[in-house]
């Protein structure tokens, strides 16, 4: 429940997830002083498929941001740090201008499970979890590079980075 802030230290807490952001300005002492919700769509055009608009995740953390900061009683100028902490290892691809290629694939898809396998195959679970500390898995990170290589060249071939949800923070600084 939300209280009033005990200190004129407040920090912005934002949470990423896979269908809205939530948001919390807390002060120094963790009491709640303002919550803000932004849901955004979860796109699904397949069955087992599960894809983000990189952009609302940014507009979403505005608009968070922006309410609570709207909120009655606050004053901006007391907010001294932010957090961020985002969904399980969405990749985005830019072009060179930084400009996204294509829709975000959600760790819950399972269109690379193919990928995957083939990964397994071609290196071995056990050398892929010993080289690399964790097992692919379908939706997260070198299964969806590969998905995107063979079934997206168009995008694949036009990507100049390859970034996770850094995305936000560079759009959030206009780097």
């Amino acid at each position: 429940h939300l209280m009033q802030a005990t200190t004129n230290n407040l920090l912005i807490g934002c949470d990423i997830g896979t269908s809205s952001t939530k948001s919390i300005l807390v002060d120094t002492h963790g009491c709640i002083s303002a919550a803000s919700r932004c849901d955004y769509p979860m796109y699904r055009p397949q069955p087992g498929w599960a894809e983000n608009n990189p952009d609302d995740w940014v507009n979403a953390v505005m608009t968070c941001i922006l309410d609570l900061l709207d909120k009655p009683g606050i004053d901006p100028t007391t907010v001294k740090g932010m957090s961020f902490v985002a969904q399980r290892d969405p990749l985005v691809f830019l072009y060179k201008d930084q400009c996204v290629l294509g829709p975000s694939i959600s760790w819950t898809d399972m269109r690379d499970i193919n990928e995957t396998h083939k990964l397994y195959d071609l290196f071995g679970r056990t050398a892929l979890t010993n080289t690399t500390g964790l097992a692919p898995i379908p939706g997260v990170g070198l299964p969806i590079v590969s998905w995107i290589q063979k079934h997206r060249p168009h995008i694949w071939n036009n990507t100049h980075y390859t970034i996770k949800c850094i995305y936000l923070f560079n759009k959030m600084t206009f780097t």
